[in-house]
């Protein structure tokens, strides 16, 4: 799944970004933010003993 964080200037979109991928950003830069979090599923657990899939 990709999501975006879109909000006016100064709004705490990096704040939120960066409490959700656990990351700091260099406030010097301007490049884009990307970041990965893991978030638990409980259904997954379901669908992985009913289809053994070789990577979760």
């Amino acid at each position: 799944m990709e999501i975006g964080l879109i909000g006016l200037p100064l709004s705490g979109k990096t704040t939120v970004f960066e409490a959700i991928t656990h990351t700091l950003k260099d406030k010097s830069s301007k490049n884009t933010n990307i970041g990965i979090s893991r978030v638990e599923d409980p259904r997954i657990d379901e669908l992985v003993a009913l289809f053994d899939p070789k990577k979760i």
